[in-house]
C-alpha cells in the first residue's frame, strides 16, 4: 500500500468524505497467531489529517461489511447504555426472579414510551436529545401550576425549557391527541 492509494486526487471537488478500506495481517506480541485488521481511512474536506480506524477481527467478510457490522454493534451498545442510565434497566436488586422480571419489563416499557415520545411528539431540535437529557430538562423540571377562571399558567423553575420549546412540545402532543380523537371517531362509526 503506497501513499497514492489513500490520498484524494486533484479532481475531487465534492465535499463528501473520501473513504478507503484496506485489510492486512497483524500479530501483536501477546497473540499466538496473526489476525486480520481492517483499516478505514476517511479524508474530510477542509481537514488536514485523515480519520483512521482499525478493527482486529476474525470475521471473514468484505472490509466495508466488517466496518458496517461494528458500527451497528456500537449503535446497539449506545442504546443499551441509554437504557441503563435513563430508566435503570439493570437495577434488579430484588431477591426473587419474578420481581426482577417485572422490574425489567417496567423499565423496558418506560424506555419504549420515552422513545415514542421523543420520536412522535417532540420537535426536531429536541428529538435528538438523550432520554436522560429529556428527563432532566423536561420531565424533572420543577414548576407551579396556577389556575385562573378560564386558563392555566405553568410557571417553571428551570431556565432550560424555554417558552418556544415548551409550546413545540405541547403542539406535538396536540397533534397526537387530534389523531387519537380522529381514530376514536372512526372506531365509533364502525358497525
Amino acid at each position: 500500500m503506497n501513499g497514492t492509494e489513500l490520498t484524494p486526487g486533484r479532481w475531487h471537488t465534492s465535499h463528501k468524505p473520501v473513504v478507503r478500506y484496506k485489510s492486512f495481517l497483524y500479530q501483536a506480541v501477546s497473540w499466538k497467531t496473526a489476525r486480520r485488521v481492517v483499516a478505514k481511512v476517511e479524508f474530510h474536506f477542509g481537514e488536514l489529517f485523515p480519520r483512521v480506524g482499525f478493527i482486529a477481527i476474525t470475521l471473514a467478510a468484505d472490509n466495508r461489511a466488517v466496518v458496517r457490522f461494528y458500527n451497528k454493534r456500537g449503535t446497539a451498545e449506545q442504546w443499551i447504555k441509554e437504557g441503563k442510565q435513563a430508566v435503570a434497566m439493570t437495577r434488579l436488586s430484588c431477591h426473587r426472579f419474578r420481581a426482577n422480571e417485572v422490574r425489567l419489563w417496567l423499565s423496558l416499557i418506560a424506555y419504549n414510551l420515552g422513545n415514542l415520545w421523543r420520536r412522535l411528539v417532540l420537535p426536531a431540535r429536541v428529538a435528538t436529545w438523550s432520554l436522560t437529557s429529556l428527563q432532566q430538562r423536561l420531565v424533572k423540571t420543577g414548576g407551579r401550576l396556577i389556575k385562573h377562571a378560564r386558563y392555566y399558567w405553568l410557571l417553571l423553575a428551570e431556565s432550560q425549557l424555554t417558552r418556544g420549546s415548551s409550546e413545540a412540545c405541547c403542539g406535538g402532543s396536540r397533534r397526537c391527541r387530534r389523531q387519537r380523537d380522529r381514530w376514536s371517531v372512526r372506531q365509533s362509526r364502525l358497525p
